[in-house]
């Protein structure tokens, strides 16, 4: 049970000369590590019940709960993903024009909210225009492109998406 929760490297290699102290894990891809399965299941959840999410109690609109729930499954997500990237000791990130373009829509947002005339709504508001909606919304994206490594994981959230559409 415990190397499906931390799977063991195949290989470690490391260079003999000591100028160049690189190291290179690699783990055996037919064995999906725990959290990195947690990571995707995050994501699906997200794909299947955001559609269907509505629960309309306590005065608290239904975009609210939302809110509520894609971000705790992407922040739950994120750091799943970060303990993978620790755990194989590469911390991989893909390099995207459209990634760099999201990081820099998430700062301007940051900044409108600092130098807004009302910050804590700007920053917190229950709105989708608010810095935390779009922080949380770049850091789904962020995690959906490096937890996907596959045609069929990718068609598997479609399927989901698919589904919920069809349920509701």
């Amino acid at each position: 049970m415990f190397t499906k929760l931390f799977p063991v490297a195949e290989e470690v290699s490391m260079n003999a000369d000591p100028a160049e102290e690189t190291i290179s894990v690699s783990i055996n891809q037919d064995e999906q590590p725990f959290w990195g399965a947690l990571t995707r299941w995050c994501i699906y959840l997200i794909a299947f019940f955001v559609p269907l999410w509505f629960l309309p109690i306590a005065g608290i609109s239904v975009d609210e709960h939302k809110l509520f729930f894609v971000s705790v499954l992407t922040f739950l997500g994120f750091i799943t993903w970060l303990g993978v990237t620790i755990h194989a000791g590469a911390f991989r990130v893909p390099r995207h024009i459209a990634l760099y373009a999201l990081g820099v829509w998430v700062v301007v947002y940051l900044l409108a909210a600092i130098f807004s005339i009302s910050p804590e709504t700007s920053f917190w508001g229950a709105s989708a225009a608010s810095s935390f909606s779009i922080l949380v919304g770049a850091l789904l994206v962020f995690v959906s492109t490096v937890a996907f490594r596959t045609a069929r994981e990718i068609h598997t959230a479609y399927i989901l998406i698919l589904a919920a559409a069809a349920v509701s």
